[in-house]
């Protein structure tokens, strides 16, 4: 797939989000700076922004392989930090907890909500612990009806974004 292709992809799945309920209701948007193959969300800050809501990204602790969301008002406050993702500084202050969608990154997912992303596990601790709506979106030829290998502690998403529309899943 050709950048251009990719791009007006990532727009319009972006664009699809926008438009959710969930997204309508959350006061912060949880986001990534992509990596790799995953999904550039962010066109979606810039909405978001747009729509007065805040934005958080993660900030991993290698050490224990967890991470925590910290606000930024723009993406060029964003600095290379763990594993070569761009990260918030780790002064800038936490997540707080009001509502919020968790977009998620990945690198292949299935109809069921699972999700590979590059095996550290930390999106699965954190939706283990935190009560937020998670979203994956996914382009073309990134989808698989086949179920994905998973572990006891992989966390299904609660919603799969393609751009034929979105899919619910259950969790259960």
């Amino acid at each position: 797939m050709s950048t251009d292709a990719r791009r007006e992809q990532d727009i319009e799945l972006c664009r699809i989000i926008s438009e959710l309920p969930e997204f309508n209701a959350a006061e912060t948007v949880l986001l990534y700076a992509p990596l790799g193959a995953e999904t550039d969300v962010l066109f979606l800050a810039e909405i978001a922004k747009k729509l007065g809501k805040r934005m958080a990204f993660p900030l991993c602790n290698t050490k224990n392989k967890t991470m925590t969301f910290h606000y930024a008002e723009n993406i060029s406050d964003l600095e290379v930090g763990a594993c070569g993702i761009r990260e918030p500084k780790a002064d800038a202050e936490i997540y707080g907890g009001e509502p919020a969608v968790c977009i998620l990154p990945g690198i292949a997912f299935d109809v069921y909500g699972n999700r590979l992303g590059y095996g550290g596990g930390y999106y699965d601790k954190y939706l283990a612990e935190n009560s937020v709506f998670s979203i994956a979106p996914v382009r073309d030829g990134f989808l698989s009806d086949d179920a994905l290998p998973v572990d006891g502690h992989d966390r299904k998403c609660d919603m799969i974004i393609t751009l034929k529309g979105g899919v619910r899943i259950s969790r259960e």
